[in-house]
């Protein structure tokens, strides 16, 4: 295990599949003065954070599996949003926030007014954080297409059972999305889904998420080199305290294995 200054990484002592996997909404830091800025102490609660994301999937190292984890909030830059220069992921849309991220989900300025970052400050943090995350992710899978001939980006992620701001129902237990087929066959993702709901859990597919950025700009089949979102409604495995349930923990552990060697099985 690898804890940088900017993202963890859990590197297995052999790497036995093409497949790494992220959690850039996993961390908790802020920068120095971050603080200071904030509207209301609420905000430094976190609330959009993936809780235990990275906890729970800790054990992959066991099935040869690394995962990279970002260690600073979403808050300060968000890492599944694309570059004010690229296309927006859902084109006339106002449901998600943006690459630095001005409201939480619940619509709260993050910000007092006038304290919010100005240009040179975006240009900083994307620099800063954002680049190398994605260097980091592209650095391991070009390595993993040379040796395995193939590669997949499992990009994960966690969100409370309603959040109003995106829809007003819960969501399902596992949302599994490859921006409407584009990043992997659907066939994989209909096989996880029936796989989740033989464990109980229910499923969606791009639906109400299709894939942040991280997946669309490292999904590219055609070049045998895929990716997908996985999205997991928090209340299979925290508690209400945001921590990992440990009776949850051992059910949940035993679904996302078999997810794993699923996928695993696709790519050889």
């Amino acid at each position: 295990m690898v804890a940088g200054d900017l993202c963890l990484k859990i590197w297995p002592s052999r790497i036995q599949t093409p497949i790494l996997i992220s959690v850039p909404h996993a961390g908790l830091r802020l920068p120095k003065g971050f603080i200071d800025r904030v509207s209301h102490p609420d905000i430094l609660k976190l609330e959009d954070t993936d809780w235990g994301v990275a906890n729970l999937l800790s054990f992959v190292p066991e099935l040869g599996i690394p995962l990279q984890a970002a260690l600073y909030s979403r808050y300060v830059v968000d890492l599944n949003r694309p570059l004010p220069t690229e296309e927006p992921l859902y084109p006339g849309s106002d449901r998600i926030a943006g690459l630095i991220p001005l409201h939480t989900f619940d619509k709260q300025a993050i910000y007092r007014e006038g304290c919010a970052p100005d240009e040179q400050e975006i240009s900083e943090r994307i620099r800063e954080y954002y680049v190398p995350y994605y260097q980091g992710i592209e650095d391991h899978l070009g390595r993993a297409h040379q040796y395995f001939g193939g590669s997949l980006l499992l990009d994960f992620h966690s969100i409370r059972p309603v959040v109003k701001a995106i829809r007003d129902e819960p969501f399902a237990h596992f949302n599994f999305s490859n921006r409407g087929g584009l990043t992997c066959p659907d066939q994989w993702l209909m096989k996880l889904g029936s796989l989740v709901e033989s464990h109980g859990y229910s499923y969606s597919i791009n639906d109400p998420f299709l894939g942040g950025n991280l997946t669309r700009r490292f999904g590219k089949p055609d070049q045998g080199r895929f990716s997908l979102q996985v999205e997991m409604n928090q209340e299979i495995y925290l508690d209400d305290a945001n921590k990992v349930c440990g009776e949850k923990l051992v059910k949940m552990r035993v679904v996302l294995e078999d997810l794993l060697n699923s996928l695993a099985l696709e790519l050889k």
